[in-house]
C-alpha cells in the first residue's frame, strides 16, 4: 500500500477516534446528569423548545399562586360574611320578640346593640395580606357604625347603596333585617362562592397545565439511562478497536518507511 493511502487511512481513523471520543463523553455526561441535552451542542432546536417550555411552565406556576391567592381571599370575606349571617339571626331573633307588647326593649335594644358592634367590628378588622376586601369591594355587604353617630349604623348593600345612620330600632323589625341583612349577606356569599367556584376550576386547569407541562419538559430534557449506557458501552468499544487498528496502520507505516530506507 502506497504511503499516502496508509496516511490517508491513518486520518480517517484519528477522525473516527474524535467522534467515539465525544460519543463516549456525551453519553457519560447524559449518565451523570440524567439529562438528554445539557447544552445547545446536543440539540440547538430542542435547546429552544425547552427554554420556551420551561417558560410556560413557570407562567402556569404563577398564575396558579395568584389563583390560590384569590381562593384564600374568598375565602377569608366568606368568613366573615358567615359570622354575619350567625349574628344576624340571633338578631332576627331578637326583633322577633322585640314586637312582643311585654318585651324587655331595653334588654333587647342592649343586646341588638352588643350584636350589631360585633358585626360592624368584625367587617372593620377584615383584612387579608394587609388590606380590607370590604374597602375595597364596595358592592360586598357591610355594616359599619356611622361616624358623625356610633350609635347609628350604616349598611352598605350589594348593589353599593348605603343605609345611613339606622337607629337600633329601625334595625329591630323582621322586615327590615330579612330584607336589608338576611338577603343582603347571602347574597354577597353567593357572588364570592360563585367568585370561587370559577377560581378553582382555572386554578385545576393551571395544575393539570402544568403537570403536561413538566412531563413534556421531561420528555425533552431526560436522558434514557438504559439507551446512554448501552451508546457509552459501543463508543468504548469502538474507541478500543479503532486504538488497535490504528497501533497495527502505525506498525504497517513504520515496516514501509524501513523498507524504503
Amino acid at each position: 500500500m502506497r504511503i499516502g493511502e496508509m496516511a490517508s487511512h491513518m486520518m480517517m481513523m484519528a477522525r473516527n477516534q474524535e467522534n467515539y471520543t465525544e460519543k463516549l463523553y456525551k453519553a457519560n455526561q447524559q449518565m451523570a446528569t440524567g439529562k438528554r441535552v445539557n447544552s445547545a451542542a446536543d440539540d440547538p432546536s430542542m435547546i429552544g423548545r425547552i427554554e420556551r417550555t420551561k417558560a410556560q411552565l413557570n407562567e402556569s406556576k404563577w398564575t396558579q399562586g395568584a389563583l390560590e391567592d384569590g381562593i384564600n381571599r374568598n375565602a377569608m370575606i366568606e368568613a366573615t360574611l358567615e359570622s354575619a349571617r350567625a349574628n344576624g339571626d340571633e338578631l332576627s331573633s331578637i326583633a322577633m320578640r322585640y314586637q312582643a307588647e311585654d318585651a324587655d326593649k331595653p334588654q333587647m335594644e342592649t343586646q341588638a346593640k352588643d350584636l350589631l358592634n360585633a358585626m360592624a367590628d368584625t367587617f372593620t378588622e377584615a383584612s387579608y395580606n394587609q388590606t380590607n376586601p370590604f374597602d375595597q369591594d364596595t358592592s360586598l355587604f357591610r355594616i359599619s357604625k356611622n361616624e358623625n353617630d356610633p350609635s347609628t349604623y350604616d349598611i352598605r348593600k350589594n348593589d353599593g347603596a348605603v343605609l345611613e345612620g339606622k337607629t337600633i330600632s329601625d334595625i329591630l323589625d323582621p322586615e327590615f333585617i330579612q330584607e336589608n341583612l338576611t338577603n343582603e349577606i347571602a347574597g354577597s356569599k353567593s357572588r364570592v362562592g360563585t367568585s370561587t367556584t370559577i377560581l378553582e376550576s382555572k386554578a385545576n386547569y393551571e395544575k393539570t397545565k402544568e403537570e403536561i407541562l413538566t412531563k413534556s419538559l421531561s420528555n425533552m430534557q431526560d436522558a434514557d439511562l438504559t439507551e446512554a449506557s448501552t451508546q457509552a458501552t459501543i463508543a468504548k468499544q469502538m474507541i478500543q478497536i479503532n486504538q488497535n487498528m490504528m497501533s497495527s496502520w502505525h506498525e504497517q507505516a513504520g515496516s514501509v518507511l524501513d523498507i524504503r530506507v
